[in-house]
């Protein structure tokens, strides 16, 4: 028995793919959005807080989102100046 697939995805195959590898791009781009990225961990943990009942001082233990971007460009600078060097070996 024959299928004819481009009728079963109602049309052109290669547009249909061409269409999802679009948006797997857009889905998982490299780049970052910083104000993005810290709304949706802001949203996370509301979420966590109310469906599972975190209490507000675990929450309040947290870092801050300002230290937590110091941690980042530290950690930047440092696989940066490993890059430099060709090696990526763990820290001691």
């Amino acid at each position: 028995m024959k299928v004819d697939i481009s009728s079963l995805l109602g049309g052109d195959i290669y547009a249909a793919l061409r269409d999802r590898s679009a948006k797997a791009k857009s889905r998982f781009s490299k780049e970052r959005d910083d104000e993005r990225a810290l709304k949706e961990r802001q949203t996370c943990l509301v979420k966590l807080q109310q469906e599972l009942g975190v209490p507000p001082e675990v929450l309040a233990a947290l870092p801050s989102p300002e230290e937590i971007r110091a941690k980042s460009e530290a950690a930047a600078a440092r696989a940066q100046q490993l890059r430099g060097q060709g090696s990526l070996a763990p820290r001691p």
